[in-house]
């Protein structure tokens, strides 16, 4: 049995002392918004190797990540959960002082990691303004290793509230690093992660494009593209909900009102069937499902 390896605030800190040239993307992948800039509010952090799971106490959510109507935007939470998966694998991309797992610095090291789905459900708890700017116990773990694919699933609950704030799962896979294509998990990583836990998370499938749509169209920005030069995943969900912003306020959702921001998201699910770069024109497709 592995022991856990536990980082404490201190000694994380002091690893990342002279780390204030970090290239801009790859700062932006771990903290989203700056959250790593005092290295002195950093948690303290355990690690699982034999499970995979990660455990840590993180700086609460900001007056920055709330939108327009106070509420906590779909993608800083994508891209919240994205910063815990960086720290699980960030060695190679950051340097070895951020070392956390050495199973999954391997793993990064030797192929791209790429999500192929995500589904994320905003609890009641999300909404509490209460919560702003203090911290939260996060758990990300590994499960369901195929023979190509395997997930994490991500919870977060606030320390001041008690109450869980959001559940996420998403779906990666291994890509060549040359050709960009998925290939098998190695065997030495499946059988490394023969501990790791086995629960339900549903399989989420393309959707079809539905009959008479609204659409939006959209160009993809150089400030949407992150470490591996594509769109970043946490910015589908905006990009979704800003074409269904701009379709209500024409009068395309007219049954949802002319100001979509105000509802409140309770889910989201994403299938990402290939790469957009920065360029590249997407074409929302919308319709209400009531």
């Amino acid at each position: 049995m592995t022991p856990l390896r536990t980082i404490t605030t201190a000694s994380f800190a002091r690893r990342i002392q002279n780390v204030q040239s970090l290239r801009h993307d790859s700062t932006r992948c771990l903290s989203g918004e700056s959250r790593i800039v005092n290295p002195r509010q950093l948690p303290e952090l355990e690690f699982d190797e034999d499970e995979l799971r990660l455990k840590a106490v993180m700086p609460g959510f900001t007056f920055s990540d709330l939108d327009k109507h106070g509420n906590i935007s779909m993608s800083v939470i994508a891209k919240f959960c994205e910063s815990l998966r960086i720290m699980m694998y960030a060695p190679s991309m950051l340097g070895d002082e951020f070392a956390v797992s050495d199973t999954l610095a391997r793993v990064w090291k030797q192929r791209l990691v790429f999500m192929v789905s995500s589904e994320y459900e905003f609890l009641p708890g999300i909404h509490d303004k209460s919560i702003l700017y203090k911290p939260m116990q996060v758990t990300d773990q590994i499960v369901n290793i195929g023979g190509s694919s395997y997930s994490h699933v991500n919870t977060a609950v606030s320390l001041r509230t008690k109450q869980p704030l959001y559940r996420s799962a998403v779906r990666l896979v291994l890509a060549d690093r040359k050709s960009r294509r998925a290939t098998p998990l190695p065997e030495w990583f499946t059988q490394h992660a023969k501990n790791v836990a086995r629960i339900d998370v549903k399989r989420l499938t393309e959707k079809s494009v539905p009959d008479d749509p609204a659409t939006v169209h959209y160009v993809i920005q150089e400030s949407d593209t992150d470490y591996y030069h594509h769109a970043n995943q946490s910015k589908y969900s905006a990009f979704c909900h800003n074409a269904a912003v701009i379709a209500a306020r024409d009068g395309r959702l007219s049954t949802l009102g002319a100001d979509l921001s105000r509802h409140r998201v309770r889910s989201f699910e994403g299938v990402y069937l290939r790469e957009a770069l920065a360029g590249d024109e997407l074409q929302g497709s919308l319709s209400f499902d009531p």
